[in-house]
C-alpha cells in the first residue's frame, strides 16, 4: 500500500517535540486530571503515573486541529498553541498534516487486531492508499532467498493444483488468495520449483512498508531470468490492470511470479483464470507427512532400540505410534482447520514426544505457549550462568514479544525503557547491574523455541518475529495473572512508551493501544480504571486515539461487547471535552462500524457540540466508516450536516471531505481519488461533492488544503479521459460566482507550473467562457 501524502512535496515528518529538549524521565509525567482538576487516579507512594509526560502532549498537540497547510501558525515545528485565548478559527485549525490520519489507518490494518480476524476470516479486511497525484516517490524493491526449502519436500497438494500450475506455465504470473494459514506461502513455493531450480527461488519485499506490487512494476531489472519470485501482497488486492502490468514485466524479464494475498482481485475484466482461491491441504495428510518424515531416522539413535531395551523401539513401534496419533480422538480436532503452520508444529511436538509418559500429552500442547511465556519469564533458559536476567534478559523477552512483527530497533528501545526507567522504580537495587545484556548477540538473548524460524530476511534478523503469535498473549496472561507485582510496571510501561520522542511512529502507539485493549480482556475494571480513563481523559491526542483503539480491541471479545459499547455511550454523554474527543475517536473503530446508523447519530449528537468544533475526531471517525464500506450511510450523513442548522457539523462535513480526498481508487488505479471514482457513477454524490468543496474553497479554515487538493485531482486526471470530463463539470459546478475570479486566478498559477497539462487548459477555457446556472 503506498503511504505517499496528498501533497506535491514530502510533508514534514510528525514534530518530535521533546527530541532537542532534555529527556523527562517517567516518574517526573505529569498526570492525567479529571474534569474537576483532581488527579485521575491514586497511586502508591513511588509509583509513577499512568499519565502522559510533557514530551508526549508536546508531540501530539497537533492532532487536537485542524490545518491551514500551516500557513500563519506562528509555531516552530507546526505545534499548536496554548494560548487558545488570542487564537483565531484558523489558528484553531492548524497542525492537521502532522497528524497522520492514513498512517493511522493503515498501522491498525496492519495491527494484531486485523490479523486475528484474517485468521479466522472475520472481520473486515480493508484496504486504502493514500492518493498522491504528483510528487509521487518510487518504493525500492528488495529480494532475498527463499530458504525453507523442506516444505518442498513435504509439501501436500491442494484442491485444484494442476490448474493453477498449468496457469503458471501458460502466463508466468498467478495469484493465490486465502486466509492467512492456509498454506499459501508452501504452495507458492512448490509452484515457483517446478518451473525453475529451487536455488532460484527469491522472495520480493518493498522497503519502508510500500506497495510491494507498485514497487516491482517501478523495478522490473530486478528480475532474473529463469529465477521464480514469491510476492506477499498482504490485503492489497490485484486488479485486473495491475495484473496485466505484471504479465508484462514477468514475461520480458524472463522470469516466474506468484502472488500471494487474503483479498480477491477487484475490477469489472476478467483475470484469464489466473486468480485462485487457495483453499489449505488435506490437514490429516499434512500431519501425516511430517510426522513420518520426523521420526524416520528415530531407531537409529534411540537408546531403547539397543541394550536390554532394543524391543521397546523399532520400526513398527514407530508406525504403531504414528497410527496412535493420527487416530487419537483429540488429535482429530486438530486437523480439520487451518493454520497449516500449527499443524506442522503439532507434527514436531508429537515426534519428540514419542516415548513420553505424560498421561495427557495433548494437553500439554494445547497450553504450550502459556508453558513457554511462564518458563521465559520466570528465567530459565537464561543466555549464561550468572547474568543480569531479571534486570535485562526478561525485559528484553516481553519486549520481543509484544512488538512481535515490529523491526528489532522498537524491542530494544522498548526493552530498555522496562529494564532501565520503569522497573528500578520497583525495586531495590544496591547498583545497577553489570553486564548490559543489550549488547550482546539476539541468538543469546532470546532462546530459539521464542523465534520463529522465518525470522530473518537473508543473514541477519530485521524484526522480531514469535514462533506463534499467540506466544505475545500468553506472555500477557502469565505476566497479569501469575506475576502480581508486575502489573503496575506494565501499564506504567506502556504509558512511558507513548511518551517517548524515539518511539513516536504510529505503528508503536498502535501496538501499544492494542496491547492495552488484550490487558482489558484480562482485568477489565483495572486496566480501565489505572489506564484506560487516564488516556481518554489525558490532554494528549495521542493517548486518546490509544484509548480508543485499546477500546476496540476489548469490544472484539464477545464477552465484553456490550460493556464496551456502555463505556464509550457514557463518555460521549460526559460533560467532560476530552472524554468527548474520545468517545468520537472510539466510533471510527469497529465499535462504530458494528452499528453504523447508532455510531452515525452519536457522532452527529458530538459534533453538533461547540466543544469539538475545533478537532479532528469527528471527521476522522466519519472517514474511516467510509473507508470500511459504509459508503451509502456516510454520503448521507455528510449531506444533513451540509443543510443542518449547526455550523459545526457543516464544518466537520468539509474536514470529512478533505480527509477522504486524500484516498486512491487501490493498486493498478494510481491518480484515481475514491471520492471521484464515486462521483463517476452517482451524479447525486457528484452534486454533493461540489457543494462541499466549494465550501472548502470559501472557508479560511480550509481552503489552501482544498485549492491545492482541486489542483491535484486535476493534473491527475491528465492520463485518465473519464476524470477529465467529470473535473469539467465538477469545476463548472464551483467554479462560479463568488469562486470565478479566485479560480481563473488559480488556474492561471498552475498553468504556468504544469505548462503541459492539457485538463487545466481545458477547464481553464470552460470556466471563461461558461454562462448560466453554473457559469456567471
Amino acid at each position: 500500500m503506498s503511504a505517499e501524502n496528498a501533497a506535491d512535496v514530502p510533508p514534514a515528518p510528525e514534530a518530535e517535540a521533546g527530541a532537542d529538549a532534555e529527556h523527562i524521565p517517567v516518574e517526573s509525567a505529569a498526570e492525567p486530571r479529571t474534569d474537576d482538576g483532581l488527579i485521575a487516579e491514586e497511586h502508591t507512594a513511588g509509583e509513577p503515573s499512568s499519565g502522559r509526560s510533557p514530551q508526549a502532549a508536546r508531540d501530539a498537540a497537533g492532532d487536537d486541529v485542524q490545518d491551514t497547510a500551516g500557513k500563519g501558525s506562528g509555531d516552530e515545528g507546526g505545534t499548536a498553541r496554548k494560548d487558545t485565548a488570542k487564537r483565531s478559527p484558523a489558528d484553531d485549525l492548524q497542525g492537521e498534516e502532522h497528524v497522520d490520519f492514513g498512517a493511522n489507518v493503515r498501522e491498525r490494518q496492519n495491527g494484531l487486531l486485523a490479523h486475528r480476524a484474517a485468521v479466522s476470516g472475520d472481520g473486515l479486511a480493508m484496504y486504502v492508499e493514500n492518493f498522491n497525484a504528483d510528487g509521487r516517490r518510487s518504493v525500492g524493491v528488495r529480494i532475498s532467498r527463499f530458504t525453507q526449502e523442506r516444505v518442498l519436500d513435504l509439501y501436500e497438494d491442494v484442491p485444484g493444483q494442476s490448474e493453477i500450475e498449468q496457469a503458471l506455465k501458460e502466463h508466468r504470473v498467478v495469484v493465490l488468495w486465502g486466509r492467512v494459514g492456509s498454506g499459501r506461502r508452501s504452495t507458492a513455493a512448490v509452484l515457483l520449483a517446478r518451473r525453475v531450480a529451487r536455488y532460484r527461488i527469491r522472495l520480493v519485499h518493498a522497503d519502508g512498508g510500500g506497495d510491494p506490487l507498485q514497487a516491482l512494476c517501478e523495478a522490473p531489472g530486478q528480475l532474473v531470468e529463469g529465477h521464480g519470485y514469491l510476492l506477499d501482497a498482504g490485503d492489497r488486492p490485484v486488479t485486473p490492470e495491475m495484473l496485466d502490468r505484471l504479465v508484462h514485466v514477468v514475461t520480458d524479464r524472463g522470469a516466474h511470479l506468484v502472488v500471494i494475498g487474503t483479498r480477491a482481485s477487484t475490477g469489472s475484466e476478467p483475470l484469464r483464470g489466473q486468480v485462485f482461491e487457495h483453499v489449505h491441504p488435506d490437514l490429516a495428510r499434512v500431519l501425516e507427512k511430517h510426522l513420518v518424515a520426523l521420526l524416520a531416522g528415530h531407531v537409529d539413535g534411540c537408546p531403547r532400540a539397543r541394550g536390554p531395551e532394543q524391543h521397546t523401539c523399532d520400526t513398527a513401534a514407530v508406525d504403531r505410534y504414528v497410527a496412535q496419533m493420527l487416530d487419537h480422538p483429540e488429535v482429530q480436532p486438530l486437523v480439520k482447520v487451518p493454520p497449516v503452520e500449527q499443524v506442522v508444529d503439532l507434527a514436531r511436538y508429537l515426534a519428540s514426544a514419542i516415548h513420553s509418559e505424560e498421561p495427557d500429552l495433548l494437553a500439554i500442547w494445547r497450553d504450550r505457549m502459556r508453558h513457554l511465556a511462564r518458563r521465559m519469564l520466570s528465567g530459565d533458559g537464561d543466555p549464561e550462568e550468572g547474568a543480569p536476567a531479571a534486570a535485562h534478559v526478561q525485559p528484553f523477552r516481553m519486549a520481543y514479544a509484544m512488538f512481535h512483527l515490529h523491526p528489532l530497533a522498537d524491542a530494544f528501545t522498548a526493552g530498555e525503557v522496562l529494564s532501565a526507567e520503569i522497573l528500578p522504580l520497583y525495586e531495590t537495587r544496591e547498583s545497577p547491574p553489570p553486564g548490559h545484556v543489550f549488547n550482546r548477540d539476539l541468538a543469546r538473548l532470546i532462546p530459539v523455541e521464542m523465534r520463529s524460524a522465518d525470522d530473518a530476511d537473508g543473514a541477519t534478523p530485521r524484526r522480531a518475529h514469535l514462533v506463534d503469535v499467540n506466544l505475545l498473549h500468553a506472555f500477557l496472561e502469565v505476566a497479569w495473572h501469575e506475576y502480581d507485582s508486575l502489573r503496575s510496571p506494565l501499564l506504567n510501561w506502556l504509558t512511558a512508551l507513548l511518551g517517548r520522542s524515539d518511539l513516536g511512529l504510529e505503528r508503536v502507539r498502535v501496538r501499544v493501544a492494542e496491547i492495552a485493549g488484550i490487558l482489558l480482556r484480562h482485568d477489565f475494571d483495572g486496566v480501565y480504571r489505572q489506564l484506560i480513563r487516564p488516556w481518554a481523559n489525558g490532554e494528549s491526542a495521542v493517548y486518546r486515539q490509544c484509548a480508543a483503539v485499546a477500546m476496540e480491541a476489548a469490544f472484539l471479545d464477545e464477552g465484553l461487547k456490550d460493556r464496551v459499547a456502555g463505556q464509550v455511550r457514557d463518555w460521549s454523554n460526559s460533560p467532560g471535552l476530552l472524554l468527548q474527543d474520545s468517545a468520537a475517536r472510539t466510533y471510527g473503530t469497529q465499535v462504530g462500524l458494528s452499528d453504523v446508523p447508532a455510531a452515525l447519530r452519536q457522532l452527529t449528537s458530538l459534533g453538533a457540540r461547540p466543544e469539538l468544533a475545533a478537532r479532528n475526531s469527528v471527521a476522522f471517525s466519519t472517514a474511516w466508516l467510509y473507508l470500511n464500506g459504509e459508503e451509502d450511510a456516510v454520503i448521507a450523513q455528510l449531506g444533513a450536516w451540509l443543510d443542518a442548522s449547526s455550523d459545526h457539523l457543516t464544518r466537520h462535513a468539509v474536514r470529512t471531505t478533505l480527509t477522504l480526498s486524500r484516498f486512491g481508487s487501490g493498486p493498478g488505479r494510481r491518480g484515481r481519488p475514491a471520492l471521484a471514482e464515486r462521483a463517476l457513477v452517482d451524479e447525486q454524490f457528484l452534486d454533493l461533492l461540489a457543494a462541499l468543496l466549494a465550501r472548502a474553497l470559501l472557508s479560511a479554515e480550509t481552503s489552501t488544503r482544498a485549492w491545492d487538493l482541486i489542483r491535484q485531482w486535476l493534473v491527475a486526471a491528465d492520463d485518465h479521459e473519464d476524470l477529465a470530463a467529470l473535473f469539467e463539470t465538477l469545476a463548472l459546478r464551483i467554479f462560479s460566482r463568488a469562486l470565478r475570479s479566485r479560480a481563473l486566478w488559480h488556474l492561471h498559477v498552475w498553468e504556468l507550473r504544469h505548462t503541459k497539462s492539457p485538463t487545466l487548459r481545458r477547464i481553464d477555457l470552460a470556466v471563461r467562457t461558461a454562462s448560466g446556472p453554473h457559469g456567471r
